[in-house]
């Protein structure tokens, strides 16, 4: 009669493996750059093989730019601090914190090997978690009372991040630069069309 013995090395789990690839493919960018990520890096790092890479993530930028939507996508929303102002500062800073890890170089040259599908997937990964975010500091405003009951188009919430996105393809983002678009650009225009058809004697 013979018995079986149990193996006691089994295959890690599809979510762990992709979140160590994640994890790898985050480390070697901080240290190496994008040109310097290389599937035989990620792989040791991750301790899995290029095969395995190369199933999931057919190039490079698919690899960091997967890498790089998980981290975003992971980022909590956070408590309100009482102050529209503060909270978007707090929400975009808190956004931004992945690529500010990272030098504009780098991320041009993401952008660069990118293919037009993979930058509608980038678009789309990314802009969900910050409606979220900043969908949350709105309705906590209104709830206030700081802004109005009229509703802002998607465009107008994303106009903000759009500055900033320009600003970290060509250099690292400011506290002061954060600032000033949320003071001169995001809390004007969110409450002019908060307060649109409401009366006279709105925006404050």
């Amino acid at each position: 009669m013979t018995t079986t013995t149990p193996r006691t090395h089994s295959r890690r789990r599809a979510d762990d493996l992709l979140a160590a690839i994640d994890h790898a493919t985050r480390a070697e960018l901080e240290d190496r750059g994008y040109q310097g990520v290389t599937f035989d890096g990620v792989a040791r790092r991750a301790r899995t093989s290029k095969p395995v890479l190369y199933r999931r993530f057919p190039t490079r930028a698919r690899l960091v730019a997967h890498a790089m939507a998980a981290e975003l996508a992971a980022i909590p929303i956070l408590e309100s601090s009482g102050s529209l102002r503060e909270d978007l500062c707090n929400a975009l800073a808190s956004l931004l914190g992945p690529a500010r890890k990272l030098s504009p170089g780098t991320l041009r040259a993401l952008l660069g090997e990118a293919d037009p599908e993979l930058m509608e997937d980038m678009a789309a990964s990314g802009s969900a978690p910050v409606r979220k975010s900043l969908g949350t500091a709105i309705a906590a405003a209104r709830d206030r009372g700081e802004l109005g009951p009229a509703h802002i188009p998607e465009e107008a919430v994303l106009a903000p991040v759009g500055l900033l996105r320009s600003e970290l393809l060509q250099r690292d983002v400011s506290d002061d630069f954060l600032d000033r678009v949320v003071r001169n650009v995001a809390v004007p225009l969110y409450t002019t069309l908060s307060h649109r058809g409401t009366g006279p004697g709105t925006p404050r």
